[in-house]
């Protein structure tokens, strides 16, 4: 298992890495028109994320970061479309 994650603010090249890898997972994981959205959340994100969300394929790689399952929404993103909530509690050194 790897370590710990450290948790920090965008910065340098973060930003268009991250679209990088959003880009990687269309149609898969994201549907093209959520793009803008993600692009709006990497311009003016919240702070600190205490929860995601995401479909069921990738909640082993969230697990393996320190995420747990809180909630399951078979049709969560529409029909046939399922939605999994996970959270991983901030270390005190992680929050800002």
């Amino acid at each position: 298992m790897r370590g710990p994650v450290a948790v920090r603010p965008l910065e340098g090249g973060d930003r268009e890495a991250c679209l990088g890898i959003f880009d990687s997972n269309v149609p898969d994981a994201f549907r093209p028109e959520e793009r803008g959205e993600f692009e709006r959340f990497l311009d003016e994100p919240p702070g600190p994320v205490l929860r995601l969300e995401t479909i069921p394929d990738t909640v082993g790689f969230f697990r393996h970061l320190g995420f747990e399952v809180v909630r399951e929404e078979p049709d969560g993103y529409g029909p046939g479309l399922p939605r999994v909530e996970l959270r991983r509690p901030l270390r005190h050194e992680e929050l800002p």
